[in-house]
């Protein structure tokens, strides 16, 4: 089986990949797998031995003449060497795992009548094509400010179709980095930078934390960083001298795997050294912040630990160090959020109750339980969004009996828009909302007969949930409702 998988992001999502190569390449040892990557962010495959080839793109010549309407023709004549070269490959399947509209665009015009698909691409008609579980699952519930608490690296196994083990997180061997400054036993290696400003410390933050470290603790500190952090490290060399040894803007990101692999302790922002330490199992506190999903791009090495804060620079550096300073004296967890465990699963340390939205989608997708309801908006959402649901079946069963009735055309618009609305003004039913869109966005291309039909049964999948719902609304400050209860008419 020949296989193309497409991670056109940047380095900590290749390196978040790299556990779902190292399964698929165990399920399937005589598959030869293809990645495609863009070419600025290639040198994240270095040592990807379970890769049989590695393509990249140049996307800036694509992309960049399309966006300024500039050699544009130049820009098409490009892309189409690219994809008749790599379709002569016959793959056998392609794996999307980029999740971009770029991305989804391209897997369709890679892929053949006999090659199967999975992952964002699209219908012969242009529109967004979701056909596979994860990929609607990504869809409508992953990504920043959504309640999603699958890691990515999860989602990521499970579309190329092997379940993660032990053995998938380990790093193949590479060559060694030698500290060419000085000859150091133990160091923990700080990661100054981040891939946003946002999600970065500031420089008298670091110093602070640093020193609170350095002066409880007898090794020395290892920088790592862009060029861009040079002017931070060079604070830091100058307050702490002989402590501090500067690797930023001195490394490849492949040297990063035998860095971080000796040290004793990672601290950083989001960024690809957490994903590094992953796979070569060191221990992280992960400064996080809200630009970010934790639970999607946390760490993943056993014992690791988040702190985390809304906006990072409110974290407060002492707590950064004595949290450090509990890892690197084995101590039990001071203030941190949330831990990754011995089996690299992250979990809430103080936060025992599951959010409501996170309850919603393990019901909604992974067969949980019906989550009971103890908010009147949402319960109010619920009433409403049923009524909506009915309105929309009626509609479908006048356009049944008859194609050209444009008022049931209308209405049934306008229930999609109402239903819309509701997760504007009752945000907790968003998760619901989203859900529902993308059974609809999965519908595709079809005659009208076949259309309507898959549309109703979108709708009556909506009704089933909402009655399920809202047997489990139990409002005991609700006044209207009988013993405390608040029921749906029955209908």
């Amino acid at each position: 089986m020949k296989i193309l998988i497409l991670q056109l992001a940047r380095f900590g999502d290749i390196y978040s990949t790299w556990p779902a190569f190292n399964a698929l390449k165990r399920k399937y040892p005589t598959s030869e797998v293809h990645l495609l990557v863009r070419s600025r962010f290639q040198d994240a495959t270095i040592g990807l031995f379970s890769v049989d080839r590695v393509h990249t793109l140049e996307t800036a010549k694509i992309l960049e003449p399309c966006i300024e309407l500039s050699n544009v023709q130049e820009a098409l004549t490009h892309l189409g060497n690219f994809v008749g070269s790599l379709r002569s490959e016959k793959f056998d399947k392609i794996i999307n795992l980029s999740f971009s509209p770029f991305s989804s665009y391209l897997t369709s015009l890679l892929t053949e009548e006999t090659t199967s698909v999975v992952g964002y691409h699209r219908h012969s008609d242009g529109h967004l094509a979701l056909t596979d579980t994860w990929s609607s699952y990504f869809y409508a519930q992953v990504g920043v400010e959504k309640p999603n608490r699958i890691h990515l690296a999860d989602i990521f196994s499970q579309m190329v179709g092997a379940d993660l083990q032990e053995s998938d997180w380990t790093a193949p061997p590479i060559s060694e980095f030698a500290f060419t400054e000085k000859v150091i036993e133990k160091y923990v290696v700080v990661h100054l930078g981040a891939s946003q400003k946002n999600k970065t410390y500031s420089t008298d933050q670091w110093l602070s934390a640093l020193g609170e470290i350095l002066n409880h603790w007898n090794g020395s500190m290892v920088l790592v960083g862009s060029a861009d952090e040079q002017k931070i490290s060079k604070e830091i060399e100058n307050k702490f001298e002989k402590r501090i040894i500067s690797l930023v803007g001195k490394t490849k990101i492949s040297d990063l795997f035998s860095i971080i692999k000796h040290a004793e302790l990672l601290i950083g922002a989001d960024s690809a050294p957490i994903h590094i330490a992953s796979l070569v199992g060191c221990v992280t506190l992960n400064l996080s912040c809200a630009s970010v999903n934790l639970w999607e791009t946390g760490p993943r090495a056993p014992g690791s630990r988040i702190l985390y804060s809304d906006v990072l620079i409110d974290l407060d550096p002492q707590t950064v160090a004595a949290e450090a300073l509990s890892i690197l004296c084995g101590e039990r967890p001071l203030k941190v959020n949330f831990y990754t465990s011995s089996a690299r699963q992250i979990l809430a340390l103080h936060d025992k109750a599951t959010s409501k939205e996170w309850s919603l989608i393990e019901f909604l997708y992974f067969e949980g339980p019906v989550p009971i309801t103890t908010d009147l908006n949402f319960a109010t959402a619920l009433v409403n969004m049923y009524d909506v649901t009915q309105l929309a079946i009626e509609q479908l069963y006048n356009l049944q009996r008859n194609p050209q009735d444009l008022i049931a055309r209308a209405v049934l618009q306008r229930t999609d828009n109402i239903i819309a609305d509701l997760s504007r003004l009752v945000p907790s039913v968003i998760v619901l909302v989203r859900w529902f869109q993308t059974e609809k966005i999965q519908i595709g291309p079809s005659g009208f007969n076949t259309i309507l039909e898959k549309t109703f049964r979108c709708y009556k999948k909506l009704g089933d949930v909402l009655t399920q719902l809202q047997a489990n609304v139990n409002l005991t400050a609700y006044q209207g409702g009988q013993n405390g209860k608040f029921e749906l008419e029955s209908r």
